[in-house]
């Protein structure tokens, strides 16, 4: 896969916010397919945008592609 300007664009996809214990924590949706559920999680010292290309493949592939930003990482 080559990559583009437009596979790794920040505003590609809207990042959520889910607030539990008093932690937020930013998070990419995306697909909500009726296949199951998949969650991307990403490494040390990298952030959900590691995912980015490949999570409309996922989700056009009918998957419900959930991926968050650890705590002290990303967003």
């Amino acid at each position: 896969m080559t990559s583009t300007r437009t596979d790794i664009d920040p505003s590609q996809f809207a990042t959520q916010f889910a607030t539990v214990n008093g932690v937020s924590l930013a998070y990419v949706r995306a697909g909500q397919g009726n296949l199951c559920p998949i969650v991307l999680v990403h490494g040390w010292p990298e952030s959900k945008r590691i995912w980015w290309r490949v999570i409309q493949p996922l989700a056009d592939a009918g998957f419900d592609v959930v991926i968050p930003d650890l705590r002290g990482f990303g967003e």
